[in-house]
């Protein structure tokens, strides 16, 4: 058991749990009236693509906590790791960028600071590899 994964599972669980929850609090915190029409649809919209998030969360979650602790993964070991660090990797880049291109939000890069924590577990699960 590598203790980098094991700390990387352990934050992207917590990443979950804060997602899930809380993170909803604040999407709901901002929906329109119900007689705005094309405002709830696109809150709706923008709410469903969020939790795709938490679900990729979750599965991530998964399949780290099967790697860390189980067998059933360990011939596909090298090659999931690497998708999931890349593809921590792209979030972190993604998100900066949204960040850095949101005209009112371009300086929040200590407040909005998911981006770090994406680039945090890349390198956690790269250096397991």
């Amino acid at each position: 058991m590598d203790s980098r994964l094991v700390i990387a599972n352990i934050i992207v669980l917590i990443a979950l749990v804060f997602h899930f929850y809380w993170g909803d609090k604040d999407i709901q915190s901002i929906s329109p009236k119900a007689s705005e029409a094309k405002k709830v649809e696109n809150w709706i919209m923008a709410r469903g693509a969020f939790h795709v998030a938490s679900m990729d969360l979750f599965i991530i979650a998964t399949v780290l906590s099967l790697l860390n602790f189980t067998d059933l993964l360990t011939p596909y070991r090298t090659m999931l790791l690497t998708i999931m660090s890349i593809y921590f990797m792209l979030n972190a880049l993604v998100f900066f960028l949204v960040v850095a291109i949101s005209a009112p939000l371009h300086k929040k890069f200590l407040k909005l600071f998911q981006w770090s924590i994406f680039i945090i577990i890349s390198a956690l699960i790269y250096w397991s590899i």
